[in-house]
């Protein structure tokens, strides 16, 4: 599966230049900016606003870390906790949400779009 990769200005000594806008080129990238276009105009055709497209689109990336990436989400534990004044990991806390279908995603064929992208229906634990 594909993963992004950081485009940059690398070769650019620090603070000569402020800003540097380059085009998206590696393929990785370009395929995840295709996987959100993709998910906002589904989201436009099923009637959500773009925020809600937006929100369907982070809980589509929690479910394909979830089920398609090494490893779990999980939540902070009890000392990082503290640290952050109590707060829990907010993509366990989406994820949960997802989970116990208090907040279900709602694109349509979310699960094949994710394929489509990456390889992985994302609806299942893969690895």
């Amino acid at each position: 599966m594909a993963m992004a990769s950081t485009e940059s200005a690398s070769n650019v000594k620090a603070g000569a230049i402020d800003h540097v806008v380059q085009p998206v080129v590696l393929k990785e990238n370009l395929n995840v900016l295709s996987f959100q276009d993709a998910v906002l105009a589904q989201a436009a055709k099923q009637g959500l606003t773009r925020a809600q497209g937006f929100h369907e689109l982070r809980k589509m990336a929690i479910m394909l870390q979830q089920n398609c990436l090494p490893g779990d989400v999980t939540d902070f534990t009890d000392d990082q906790k503290k640290m952050f004044r109590g707060k829990g990991s907010a993509s366990f806390a989406i994820l949960s949400k997802i989970q116990s279908g208090e907040d279900p995603i709602r694109i349509d064929g979310w699960p094949e779009l994710l394929f489509k992208y990456f390889g992985c229906h994302g609806n299942v634990k893969e690895h």
